[in-house]
């Protein structure tokens, strides 16, 4: 689900309610929860890491 709501999130630019419907979740609040995992994740990622890095420059 996580990786659905990501994708769905920024890749298509879909609302949270947009996604919250294509998967039947029961709230929009699932999808933040499911976003806010893959980002904490994201944030511990090596190559993240090193990408935010070199933006930062």
């Amino acid at each position: 689900m996580e990786r659905q709501c990501f994708i769905g999130r920024y890749i298509y630019g879909h609302s949270y309610r947009q996604i919250q419907d294509r998967l039947k979740l029961k709230s929009t609040k699932a999808v933040d929860n499911a976003l806010t995992r893959v980002r904490k994740k994201l944030a511990k990622h090596p190559k993240v890491i090193e990408l935010w890095k070199n933006l930062a420059r």
